[in-house]
């Protein structure tokens, strides 16, 4: 459902585009799962692709070497 609704936005985006017709950015349920996410992991970055999602451990400093969320551990 997340992949879906992410590619039906997707599509519609670039439609309007296409026809230069301007589109207002509504949150999208991925755009939430991204916020929780980051809410409930600050030390955590989510990047979310169309056909995949990875996580990147992040510091003050450094953005981690990304891995996949199937990856993650139970505590994460």
């Amino acid at each position: 459902m997340l992949f879906g609704e992410q590619a039906n936005t997707a599509v519609s985006a670039y439609n309007a585009a296409a026809d230069g017709v301007p589109i207002a950015s509504g949150d999208t349920l991925m755009r939430k799962l991204k916020a929780i996410f980051h809410w409930v992991l600050p030390n955590r970055e989510l990047y979310i692709k169309a056909d995949h999602i990875t996580v990147s451990p992040v510091t003050d400093e450094t953005v981690g070497e990304p891995y996949s969320v199937t990856e993650m551990s139970d505590g994460e």
